[in-house]
């Protein structure tokens, strides 16, 4: 077996090794730095939502984007900085892959948050008791959905930007899908 970058062994793709990369310091780190990139991805859309009001169907949806992609300028940074070990691709590769797969972030966050609103949210909060202080903080639908949609997306996030963005990038892989040196 072989070592990738970060010093997790490569079992030849069944899946024990990215099993364990969820019990590894390189996901606690992960989940620090990008902890950060969503609390500033929550606060921004909580501001643009709840601050400004853009509550309404379109509104709602532009401010988790503005949220995410202000949380997405604080996980580059950060992540690449202290999570993951250089790859040897330049810095603009990087970058244009961490984008692409942060906009497969982007849709999942915005369909997650959007169905949770809609759907388990509102059951959610409902099975509360009115009083709790759990129940007010999950009194608001918009951040509730928000927050788990956030929530859910973070193993996405880290299995791509471990596998895509800070290894060899989106092409090699698709280059040896299509059975390309």
């Amino acid at each position: 077996m072989k070592t990738d970058h970060a010093g997790e062994r490569d079992d030849g793709g069944n899946g024990v090794a990215l099993a364990r990369s969820f019990t590894s310091i390189q996901f606690l780190k992960f989940l620090l730095f990008s902890g950060l990139a969503a609390a500033t991805n929550f606060l921004v859309g909580l501001y643009f939502y709840n601050g400004l009001g853009w509550d309404g169907a379109w509104g709602y949806k532009l401010a988790v984007m503005l949220g995410f992609t202000s949380g997405m300028v604080v996980s580059f940074c950060l992540n690449r900085a202290f999570t993951f070990a250089r790859s040897g691709r330049r810095l603009h590769q990087e970058m244009r892959t961490f984008v692409v797969v942060s906009l497969g972030g982007l849709l999942l966050t915005v369909a997650i948050a959007t169905s949770l609103r809609a759907t388990l949210t509102p059951w959610l909060i409902a099975l509360l008791a009115p009083e709790t202080l759990l129940a007010r903080l999950a009194g608001d639908g918009e951040a509730t959905s928000h927050f788990l949609a956030i929530g859910l997306v973070a193993f996405y996030s880290f299995t791509s930007h471990r596998l895509f963005t800070f290894d060899k990038g989106i092409s090699y892989y698709l280059k040896r899908l299509l059975g390309r040196p």
